[in-house]
């Protein structure tokens, strides 16, 4: 026991104390005990506590040195006991209460559930001030002056609490039991009420489970406190000066102690204190004068503290400071108020600010004298006296307190006995111990002693200033008073009250600090977290670090903390499988029903919810909240006191941990695998991964780079060349993912804030800064290479800064390749978004390429250095291109070793980033590269192949244009590599340099081109042709390679130059033995050979121009003969070419459209392409020569699909010149043929193609073809038919010539060819096949084409080829058309009518003799029948006449009966339907009878003809007028017939001709010129033409009664005609004699007048004939006046008809009358007008009894009425227009005006009458159409007489007094206007009779419209006369 002079039996019991507690503790569990037993235990226990003073040692042992279970006890007991000086959990679950009540309550509940009374999370606070720091702001957080509640800086005034070191703001405290609102009525007004706030802290008490320090009195229960702000007695009314006061806990009202104490003083009871503002107001001068009895011992005036010590007025400062933070606290938050309207913000008359600022003045001088033991702790700590405030540091005050404990011998007073103040008494020299007394601290000691010590040790004389720092010792829990008082005695010096410093202090020279030690690693060894806060409370309440502590002790504390840091993840993988698992509560962790401590901590984040115990989150949270509020702050003080001896601690300690992963006390193991032979490597490894997880935990600070200098440094060789870091990656690694950073089991949401070490260190600076130095330049290297092995992500600029610092250096190739290494390392790992590597890559070999080029020449390792370096330095280009590994590895390029122990790329934490745009190759790498390949080392030279063959063929990350851009810079040094290569003989590039060559030739085929025009140019050497010949057959050798190919280009047309300068020396170089060489080699071609050329024969032609295709199908044409079996080119690349070719005919180079995504595929949608394609040739002669290439094909047996044989078809038709070509499908749909339509012309160019046609339908070879591909709709099963090749070409020859329009545009070898092809057509190809049996009609119609031909002025071999060509078709037999032949036998009638009948002309002898065969043998078949369906052609007659004629072979009787049969031919037929047909044949037959006929034929054939004129006569009738026949034709055939009868069969005959003449006028319109035809035929039966000579017989007399009978029929209305057989039959009448008329013939015409007078009265005309009928009535008329010139005037009659019962309508009577003035005045003879002017007064009565009927019934007529006012108006103008054509003279006057104005007068007044009816009554009155009618004929009326220069036009009163009338009713027109202008002056121009005798004409037609209209009101459509 650290006491001395105790009694003996004290120093017995403190031999077996520590033995009796540590087996009480380890083997007692008190879950188990008894009640009574467990009572028995807690008094032992209580005991050993009480009688041993220093029991606290004995249970730190157990701590530090026994079990975790006695450990977990211990501190139990420990915190029980002694609070104070352990402090209290605030993170972590409180340790139970060791007594009775609550332990008998936990074994019988099993928890440990604390009581109410005992808050285990009290705090203790107390006042503080918090001084800056001088540490970077980054690590405010971390230090003791941050704020628990806001988390920000405290400065100045703030609480901190002493258990557990939490510091708060003031205004931040919201403490629950330390502030108090309070309210206070007003002594002037008691309605006013106001508000103050107190602010505390009870003081905890000093034994865990005790009642606090409380005194009753009067209900009250005062306890201890701490004051913030300050209050006023109570009792008193005074303030309450200090840092403590007690509080009633009822009222919450504040008293000083001694007021409590004090009897003099009455106290009301609790609770019964009205509370005003009297009690919460004081008085300035009170305040000062209280202040001044409670501070007056440390009242210094100037004097006086020139005379004190550092230390006394450091004190006093701080406890007048704190006084004034209190008193201004108070202030500001009405805890008191001062009286005297003092201000409250102001000290007033307080001396306090004055003395604080004094104070302070003193302090900051500098100038105080400092004792000799702050002095040496301030130099060891670099702390500035005149800046530290020794009272607010707490390692300061634990470094007074373990001073001040010391025995005396150790004290060394270093005042001086001549020091004006007290002195403490020497101890004499007697009373001394021997030297062997104990030097280490006491544990109890007197106050006296601690007194003394303060002097001794730190000159603190004054009483004042000793007593304020023991009580300021004593509230912080640094030593303890055995009686438990809690206040010390104003004076000190003499007090023997006993006191004990609990817990040893890290300042102690005592082996007690080594237990302390001990236990801190113990406790922190612990998985229990409260034990770990307890040890935790342990470090930095008592061993804070400092300048005075040895670094042994400091490396054993630090190792302890980062051993507890480190092994984390062990813990919580313990957690996760002992208690997780297993449903136990987490040790140390607070359950849910537990309060939680104030304030709670930021970083404890999650509350404890139930799903946290499933993953340990909240032990790993409670973990970090204890790292940060305990390990930061320890070892941030330790950081803060030596940068570089921290960094050289934390690094020592980590690699020993590393190093002996089992720890050896401080922390569970963290590695169980055992130590591998590369010990080394996982050493370091693990080391580096400790120091990374100390910057992750934030407590590396500053020295992150020291100690990542420091790790590299420690690095061996082996591990330096052979091994890999992964951790290196979460280091070194920038932009990583943040939950990297924790532990797999740990939620990342929980990461320690900050990570301040990563963020702020800079360990590439690090290394980048030694690498810089002279001898550091490998060891850096060699670090970068490091790196990169271990996976870390190395930047571009990182590699280019330590690139320009190995050039900037005298470097070897050994350094270089130790870099270029490091760069294939790191590119291996990741090479996307990195391409900026590249011009460092090729920096390096451009700096190093004469050092390469010295070590290739050498043969020691330094060559094997040289290739590395180039392959490495090449291998890394290649990865940043985006080269596949794989393909690296392949080529060995990369070795397998240098990459099998690299992390995995997965693995590598990597960022995703997108490679540049564009990646363009370095230009200076090409240069390098070009040097190296010159050197001529093979391997050198394969390295570079292999290089250039990934690069431009396996890397992804190149763009196609990229690789292209690449070749077009380089094109002639690639090129001139790749011949170079090819007289290599090496395994690893033979492979590799075709698809090499062909990805250059893609690009630029111009390089090359020019390299072989270089090598075969006729000025060099044949050897050299030769050599160069061998190349390119080796290059056409590697055609079956599965290299030579390029996905996705069109590459084959690249290397065409290849195959013509090989294969095109065959017949165009000069050198035989060069030429039989390269014919030697060629036939030593494979089958495969020539596949693989004929492909790229295949896939180039589509992407070239049409110039190339066209120089290639050229090459080919002159290559086949060479090789006759080669197919050169496919069937589809010959399709799709003249698919293309066809489509740029068609649109011009213009590529929009459906074909243009199709012709891209081909390369042709481009500018260039059109350009080209302009420029180039004519796409037809490609589509020519392909079509040529591909007959010639054919006729040489090379075998064709049918498929590709119908493409062709239809691209030949599309070239011969077909515009509507197309496939359709089969009906069923599986195939389809060809169509083609319209040719209009076939173009020059296509004229070679039609020249082969008879060559390939004269083909021999056969083969299978389906009917319905040739179109054939006549089968059903499709069976192929077998046919000769050509059969699949018939109908396009037959359509070529059937589409001919002109054959003499064609030249005569082409129309010769075809006619040839037409004549093996017919000869060779049997249309009885089903493939080709539809196309007859084809065939006919080509036939029928080339009977063109014949009519041409060609050679009469083509036409006589022609004729016989057609001959030869009739000839077969089989399936003759009629048409055809017809068409034939008009075409040879042609030609011999073109030829004039020229029977000496060989064609027309042929053409005759065709025509005599041809209906010789076909007239049974009906082919004269046929032709007579068609209109008839009266050359064909002649020319059949001629035949007839000319023939002397042929008998009369026989050419007869020919005729008879031709005849029978036609009349033995049924009767058409059409009757169009039946007039052709009516016509034929006319023109035979009237031109072939001879005169011998037999009656029966005349009787048949009449027969069947009649028959046809009859059917006709029955149909009424037919448009489609005409009978006149048959009236001229019967009088035709008439002239061949002979008399036996005249009156048969002529029966049969009057038959058709009645049936003919009865239903037909007959011409005058067919009657008079037939008059002349039977006149000419009598043997005369003229009827004068022989008079009348009774045939002529038979017909003109017929003629008499059907006319008067007519006329009198029983038999209807037609108006023109009227006319003709009248006409015909009237040109008769009267001797041709049987009878009187003045009877006869009187008779015919009488009838034409009533036809002119009863006909009703017929509305769709008006004119006809018109035109009708007028011939009539003039019958009627014929007759009247005659003698026989039937006129008189139709006056007696008017006045008779009989008569007809007065309107119709009227329209008769006008109908014969029409037809006198169109008589130009004017024969008639005076007759009709004697009849005038016959006219007048219909013309009043039609007026007057309108007139009498005095309203406007009806619109039926229109036809006869329309026929008055007529007959009024008509009258007139005949007495004006009787004046001698327009300008003579009128002899007979009188008459005229007779016939005015007559006729006007009642026509004038009806007029007046059409007035308007109203202005509101509408004009019908029949007023408008009228009114227009009124006006025109006076217009006529105007024109007429009438005498009545003198008259131009009634024309003004009509115009008024007409203006008055608002009519306007153009004829009144005309009226209008004529009445006021206007000359009008003179009356033409014609114009208005046709005018009139027309009136009396639209008349008679008006009148059918009447008939039939449906069809009215007002058919007014329009005004003129």
């Amino acid at each position: 026991m650290n006491a001395p002079l105790q009694p003996l039996p004290i120093y017995f019991l403190s031999s077996i104390s520590p033995l009796l507690m540590s087996t009480i503790l380890e083997n007692v569990d008190v879950q188990r005990l008894s009640p009574q037993a467990l009572y028995d235990l807690c008094r032992l226990v209580d005991t050993l506590v009480t009688s041993k003073t220093d029991a606290y040692l004995d249970l730190l042992e157990v701590i530090a040195y026994h079990t975790s279970e006695s450990r977990h006890r211990a501190v139990s007991l420990l915190t029980t006991f002694w609070p104070q000086a352990v402090g209290h959990v605030v993170v972590s679950k409180v340790l139970p209460v060791f007594c009775y009540t609550d332990m008998l309550h936990s074994a019988q509940v099993g928890l440990s559930i604390p009581q109410i009374a005992s808050q285990p999370y009290t705090h203790g606070f107390v006042p503080w001030r918090f001084q800056s720091s001088n540490r970077p702001s980054t690590f405010d957080e971390a230090s003791l002056r941050c704020c628990q509640a806001c988390s920000s800086v405290i400065k100045g005034f703030g609480l901190l609490c002493s258990g557990c070191m939490c510091a708060v703001h003031f205004d931040c405290y919201d403490y629950l039991d330390g502030n108090h609102l309070f309210e206070y009525v007003t002594t002037s007004d008691s309605e006013t009420q106001k508000m103050g706030v107190h602010r505390y802290c009870l003081v905890p008490p000093e034994r865990r489970g005790d009642e606090v320090y409380k005194i009753w009195r009067e209900g009250h229960s005062f306890c201890l406190a701490n004051i913030f702000t300050l209050p006023l007695c109570i009792l008193c009314r005074d303030p309450i000066w200090g840092c403590q006061a007690l509080h009633c806990t009822s009222c919450k009202f504040f008293a000083h102690s001694s007021c409590v104490d004090s009897d003099n003083l009455i106290v009301s009871h609790c609770g019964s204190l009205e509370l005003d503002s009297s009690h919460v107001t004081v008085s300035l001068s009170r305040v000062g004068q209280t202040f001044a009895d409670f501070y007056g011992d440390i009242f210094l005036s100037s004097e006086d503290l020139g005379k004190r010590t550092y230390e006394e007025i450091s004190i006093s400062f701080a406890t007048l400071w704190t006084q004034l933070q209190i008193y201004n606290n108070g202030l500001a938050l009405g805890s008191f108020i001062i009286a005297n309207n003092a201000n409250d913000d102001d000290a007033g008359g307080l001396e306090l600010q004055v003395l604080v600022e004094l104070y302070e003045a003193y302090l900051s001088s500098g100038k105080l004298p400092v004792s000799a033991a702050l002095g040496e702790y301030l130099q060891a700590n670099s702390i500035h006296a005149s800046s530290h405030a020794m009272m607010f540091d707490w390692s300061t005050l634990t470094y007074i307190s373990s001073t001040i404990k010391a025995p005396s011998e150790a004290q060394n007073p270093s005042f001086s006995s001549s020091s004006p103040l007290l002195n403490v008494t020497a101890v004499p020299p007697g009373n001394r111990d021997s030297d062997d007394a104990p030097r280490h601290p006491f544990e109890v000691v007197p106050l006296s002693h601690i007194r003394d010590a303060l002097g001794y040790e730190f000159s603190i004389f004054s009483e004042g200033p000793a007593h304020h720092c023991l009580t300021h010792l004593h509230k912080l829990g640094f030593f303890c008073c055995v009686d438990k008082q809690p206040f010390l005695p104003a004076r000190s010096r003499a007090n023997n009250r006993v006191c004990y410093f609990p817990l040893p202090l890290g300042f102690d020279l005592s082996a007690d600090v080594e237990t302390l030690v001990s236990a801190v690693e113990a406790c922190l060894s612990e998985l229990d977290l409260s034990v770990n806060e307890i040890g935790l409370l342990l470090l930095v309440r008592r061993f804070w670090p400092n300048g005075l502590a040895s670094e042994y002790a400091l490396l054993r504390l630090t190792r302890a903390l980062l051993g507890w840091i480190f092994a984390e993840d062990d813990n919580l993988a313990t957690i996760l499988r002992d208690f997780i698992s297993a449903g136990r509560s987490l040790p140390g962790i607070r359950s849910p029903a537990e309060p939680a401590p104030w304030p709670s901590s930021r970083d404890l984040r999650r509350a404890v919810p139930t799903s946290s115990v499933n993953n340990g989150g909240d032990y790993v949270a409670s973990r970090r909240t204890l790292l940060q509020k305990y390990v930061t702050r320890w070892l941030l003080a330790l950081h803060d006191q030596d940068v570089f001896t921290y960094s050289r601690i934390v690094f020592n300690v980590t690699r020993d941990i590393a190093t002996d992963y089992t720890f050896k006390g401080a922390a569970p193991t963290i590695l169980v695998e055992p130590l591998e032979k590369n010990h080394g490597s996982d050493i370091a490894d693990r080391c580096l991964r400790f120091l990374i997880k100390l910057s992750q935990t934030s407590v590396d600070f500053t020295i992150l780079d020291d100690l990542f200098l420091l790790w590299l440094t420690s690095l061996e060789y082996e591990v330096l060349d052979e091994a890999s870091m992964p951790s290196l990656q979460r280091l070194l690694n920038r932009d990583t993912d943040g939950a990297a950073r924790f532990s797999t089991y740990v939620d990342a949401t929980l990461a320690s804030p900050g990570g301040g070490g990563l963020e702020t260190a800079d360990p590439w600076g690090v290394t980048r800064r030694f690498t810089e130095r002279p001898d550091g330049l490998t060891s850096g290297l060699m670090w970068l290479r490091l790196f990169a092995r271990s996976g870390v992500e190395i930047d571009v600029p990182t590699f280019a800064e330590f690139g320009n610092i190995a050039r900037k250096r005298d470097t070897k190739l050994a350094q270089g390749a130790i870099f270029v290494e490091a760069m294939l390392t790191s590119t291996w790992l990741r090479s996307m978004g990195r391409q900026e590597l590249q011009p460092v890559v090729a920096n390096m070999l451009t700096f190093l390429a004469s050092a390469v080029q010295t070590g290739l020449q050498q043969t020691t390792n330094l060559s094997s250095t040289a290739v590395d370096f180039v392959r490495r330095s090449l291998s890394i280009c290649l990865l940043l291109y985006g080269c596949e590994r794989t393909l690296l590895l392949s080529l060995a390029l990369v070795k397998e070793e240098e990459v099998r122990n690299l992390p995995s790329r997965r693995r590598v934490n990597t960022r995703a980033e997108k490679a540049a745009d564009p990646v363009i190759v370095d230009p200076s790498l090409m240069r390098v590269l070009d040097k190296y390949v010159t050197s001529g080392n093979e391997e050198i030279v394969c390295i570079v192949a292999k290089f250039l063959h990934s690069l431009m063929l396996h890397t992804s990350l190149l763009e196609s244009y990229e690789i292209d851009n690449f070749v077009l810079r380089n094109g002639s040094t690639l090129c001139a590599c790749i011949w170079q290569f090819y007289t290599v003989q090496h395994h690893g590039i033979s492979s590799i340099r075709i698809s090499l060559l062909l990805r250059v030739l893609v690009v630029d085929v111009l390089p090359f081109r020019d390299l072989l025009t270089h090598a075969f140019r006729p000025s060099t050497n044949w050897e050299s042709r030769l050599a160069g010949v061998v190349r390119l057959f080796r290059v056409i050798m590697d055609a079956t390679s599965p290299a030579f190919q390029i996905e996705g280009r069109q590459w084959r047309s690249c290397v065409l130059d290849i195959f013509y300068c090989c294969f095109q020396s065959i017949w165009t170089d000069e050198k035989e033995e060069v030429r039989t060489a390269i014919e030697s080699w060629a036939q030593t071609l494979l089958p495969a050979h020539r596949e693989a050329i004929t492909l790229c024969w295949n896939d180039a032609f589509p992407s070239l121009s049409v110039p190339e295709r066209l120089r290639l199908t050229t090459f080919l044409l002159q290559l086949h003969p060479y090789f006759p079996t080669w197919k050169t080119l496919s069937w589809d690349v010959i399709i799709e070419a003249l698919l293309e070719d066809n489509y740029l005919q068609n649109n011009g180079n213009n590529e929009d459209g459906p074909a243009a995504a199709h012709l891209e595929l081909y390369g042709l949608s481009s500018d260039d392409g059109k350009s080209d394609h302009r420029a180039g040739s004519d796409p037809s002669s490609l589509m020519v020569s392909l079509l040529l290439l591909s007959l010639q094909m054919m006729e040489s047996g090379i075998e064709i699909d049918l498929l590709s044989c119908r493409k062709l078809k239809l691209h030949l038709a599309k070239i011969v010149g077909f515009n509507e070509v197309e496939a359709v499908p089969t009906p069923s749909g599986r195939a389809f043929y060809i169509r083609f339509e319209k040719l209009e012309n076939i173009p020059v160019s296509c004229y070679p193609c039609i020249h082969v046609f008879p060559r390939i339908l004269d083909a021999p070879y056969t083969f299978d073809l389906p009917p319905s591909m040739m179109g054939s709709p006549l089968v059903d099963d499709d069976k192929p038919c077998r046919v000769l090749i050509g059969t699949i070409w018939v109908d396009l020859v037959l359509s070529i010539i059937c589409s001919i329009e002109d054959p003499l545009t064609l030249p005569v070898l082409t129309l010769k060819s075809l006619l040839e092809s037409l004549m093996t057509v017919i000869f060779k190809h049997d249309f009885s096949s089903l493939a080709i049996k539809h196309l007859d009609v084809l065939l006919r119609k080509a036939l029928r084409k080339t009977l063109d031909v014949l009519l041409l002025d060609i050679s009469y071999e083509l036409r006589q080829v022609t004729l016989s060509a057609i001959q030869t078709y009739i000839r077969r037999g089989t399936a003759i058309s009629g048409v055809l032949v017809v068409d034939s036998i008009e075409k040879a009638v042609a030609l011999i009518v073109s030829l004039k009948y020229n029977s000496e002309d060989v064609l027309v002898d042929q053409a005759k003799k065709f025509i005599e065969n041809t209906l010789v043998t076909l007239t049974p078949s009906g082919i004269f029948c046929s032709l007579c369906r068609r209109p008839p052609n009266p050359d064909f007659y002649e020319v059949l006449k001629s035949i007839m004629q000319g023939n002397s072979r042929r008998s009369t009787e026989a050419a007869v009966n020919f005729q008879e049969e031709l005849l029978q031919s036609v009349i033995s037929q049924p009767p058409e339907i059409d009757w169009k047909i039946t007039q052709n044949s009516a016509e034929h037959l006319n023109m035979f009878v009237e031109t072939v006929l001879y005169e011998g034929v037999s009656e029966n054939i005349v009787k048949d003809l009449g027969g069947w004129m009649t028959a046809m006569a009859r059917r006709a009738s029955g149909l009424g007028v037919n448009t489609d026949f005409d009978f006149n034709t048959l009236l001229s055939l019967a009088a035709n017939l008439l002239r061949f009868s002979k008399p036996p069969i005249h009156r048969d005959l002529l029966t049969c001709v009057d038959t058709v003449f009645r049936l003919a006028l009865s239903r037909s319109n007959v011409r005058k010129e067919s009657i008079l035809l037939l008059l002349s035929a039977i006149s000419s039966l009598n043997g005369g033409t003229s009827m004068e000579a022989s008079g009348p017989s009774w045939m002529v007399q038979l017909i003109t009664q017929t003629i008499l009978e059907v006319l008067d029929d007519i006329l009198r209305i029983k038999v209807q005609a037609t108006p023109l057989t009227l006319v003709a039959l009248v006409e015909t009448f009237m040109g008769r004699h009267a001797r041709d008329f049987e009878g009187d013939y003045s009877t006869v015409i009187g008779t015919l007048a009488r009838s034409a007078l009533h036809f002119l009265q009863n006909r009703t005309w017929s509305t769709s004939d008006i004119d006809d009928e018109l035109a009708a009535a007028l011939t009539v008329a003039r019958l009627v006046l014929y007759a009247a010139n005659l003698g026989r005037n039937a006129l008189s009659d139709m006056h007696e008809d008017i006045h008779s019962q009989r008569s007809p309508r007065p309107g119709v009577t009227l329209r008769a009358w006008n109908i014969l003035l029409l037809a006198a005045l169109s008589d130009p003879s004017s024969k008639h007008d005076t007759l009709l002017l004697a009849q005038f007064d016959g006219f007048t009565s219909p013309y009043f009894k039609t007026l007057s009927a309108y007139v009498q019934a005095r309203t406007p007529p009806p619109e039926t009425a229109a036809a006869d006012i329309e026929h008055a108006y007529i007959a009024l103008k008509s009258w007139l227009l005949l007495i004006h054509r009787l004046s001698p003279s327009r300008h003579a006057v009128d002899p007979r005006s009188e008459l005229t104005k007779e016939i005015w007068n007559e006729l006007w007044p009642p026509f004038e009458s009806l007029v007046d009816l059409f007035q308007p009554t109203g202005s509101g009155d509408e004009f019908l159409p029949l007023s408008t009618a009228v009114w227009s004929s009124v006006a025109n009326l006076f217009i006529f007489i105007l024109q007429s220069r009438a005498p009545i036009a003198m008259n131009t009163v009634p024309h003004l007094t009509l115009l008024d009338r007409l203006r008055e009713s608002g009519r306007r027109n153009s004829v009144l206007s005309k009226l209008s202008r004529a009445l006021n002056g206007e000359a009008l121009p003179d009356i033409r009779p014609d114009p208005v005798i046709s005018q009139t004409m027309q009136d009396v037609a639209n008349a008679e419209k008006l009148r059918s209209f009447e008939r039939d009101p449906r069809q009215m459509i007002h058919p007014r006369r329009a005004p003129t």
